[in-house]
């Protein structure tokens, strides 16, 4: 099974975002807390895109493809910003991070504890979008 969602680079458009990826994942038999932790993970980077790399740019697309497999649930993330590997933003050790009370910051690591898998290819002159891979084993 497959969800495809477009959303506008706002964040009002993040809730019902969010309603939907739920509402599809939880016909997988998913436990609550790992559903809303996917759903956390998707929320966070694309509360990033709009943010950062669209600042604000309302005219500017986010498409969210959510596949359930037996195993897997895998969310693929496309954008046509300026590329950013998440990748590069994982290892943060957040016990630290917190320690020094230093606001924000902490999004891309917990996505990466969230997730099992992460894949990224930017945009280039042959592929049109980023695509941010996230895969969950369930």
């Amino acid at each position: 099974m497959m969800l495809d969602i477009k959303i506008n680079a706002k964040l009002e458009e993040l809730a019902n975002m969010r309603q939907q990826i739920m509402s599809f994942i939880k016909n997988v038999s998913l436990d609550n807390e790992v559903a809303n932790l996917i759903v956390l993970a998707v929320d966070e980077i694309c509360t990033n895109l709009i943010k950062y790399a669209y600042k604000y740019n309302q005219n500017s697309i986010i498409a969210v493809l959510v596949e359930t497999c037996p195993h897997q649930i895998i969310i693929k993330i496309k954008d046509s910003a300026v590329p950013f590997d998440i990748r590069q933003h994982l290892d943060k050790n957040i016990c630290e991070h917190i320690r020094k009370m230093v606001p924000g910051g902490l999004g891309m690591p917990l996505v990466g504890k969230i997730m099992d898998e992460i894949y990224y290819e930017a945009k280039n002159d042959e592929r049109e979008f980023n695509v941010l891979t996230l895969i969950k084993d369930i």
